[in-house]
């Protein structure tokens, strides 16, 4: 889109260049290169307000850390197994349902995604690696993942929802508790 808006431009001055006077050129590439800012920051605020409404239904969900198993990789890797219980608000499940391949794990002060190497779901017989079918009202789902060993605790977000800080401590020490809202 963005090369079909680069090439129609250049073609516009072009055209500017041939048919207009001197003076005019100057306007059109003020113009153009208005437009095209005013554009990039339009379509920002359209991809933010999408992202938002689709992490709506995860607002004030609770989320509930079953286990979390470890596997010491080497020295900078610590292998991760999360499993989570993740409650939707009552009402926000029936207005749209949500998708659990779009969960993101990252470190506590870094808007950086953790690159999950799998996203699980709990079905009747197990754990199956389908995540992109949405789903409505309590789901539980694995996550596994590497970090760096000496990582107490990470962040949970559902596209631009803070759902919870989960501590990597052992969870007969300190369970992840559900975030407060503003906190």
């Amino acid at each position: 889109m963005r090369t079909l808006l680069t090439v129609v431009s250049l073609a516009l001055l072009v055209v500017a260049a041939i048919y207009l006077k001197w003076w005019a050129i100057p306007l059109l590439i003020a113009w153009v290169a208005l437009g095209w800012t005013t554009g990039r920051r339009f379509q920002h605020a359209v991809e933010e307000g999408v992202s938002r409404s689709r992490g709506f239904v995860l607002r004030e969900a609770t989320v509930a850390t079953d286990d979390i198993a470890r596997d010491q990789v080497d020295e900078q890797n610590l292998s991760l197994k999360i499993e989570l219980a993740i409650t939707p608000r009552p009402g926000n499940a029936q207005v749209r349902p949500w998708e659990p391949g779009r969960l993101r794990l990252s470190l506590p002060d870094s808007l950086k995604a953790l690159e999950c190497e799998l996203i699980e779901v709990a079905v009747k017989d197990g754990w199956s690696s389908r995540v992109d079918a949405p789903v409505t009202g309590r789901q539980r789902v694995r996550l596994t993942l590497s970090v760096p060993p000496a990582t107490v605790q990470l962040h949970l977000r559902y596209f631009l929802e803070d759902l919870a800080d989960i501590d990597l401590v052992p969870l007969e020490l300190a369970p992840a508790v559900r975030r407060k809202p503003g906190a």
